[in-house]
């Protein structure tokens, strides 16, 4: 069960993506529960969807909704990346390395 705080939380970063996302694809870094939640949160709030998940965990990779991050090296223009994970310096440097971009 997800306390109050996660759900603010998840509130905090759908309102985060409605605001800077600008028409670009969606995509949740890391396939998880409370990437599923945001996803949830992103089309009943905002009629956002999610176009898939990407993980660096290469046992959740499957290829038909989760794919490695190296699908995402040069679409900075066509997706929105969201981290909803504690910080990790090496997704900031997948990130920011290969034309993907962080804003």
């Amino acid at each position: 069960m997800r306390s109050e705080q996660d759900y603010d939380w998840i509130d905090f970063i759908a309102g985060k993506v409605k605001q800077y996302y600008h028409g670009r694809q969606v995509i949740l870094w890391g396939k998880y529960g409370v990437s599923d939640s945001i996803k949830d949160k992103l089309k009943e709030e905002y009629g956002i969807d999610v176009g898939f998940y990407v993980d660096s965990d290469t046992g959740r990779i499957d290829n038909k909704s989760v794919f490695s991050p190296d699908c995402l090296v040069g679409e900075a223009l066509n997706y929105y990346v969201v981290i909803p994970l504690a910080y990790y310096s090496s997704i900031k440097e997948k990130m920011s390395g290969g034309g993907i971009g962080m804003n």
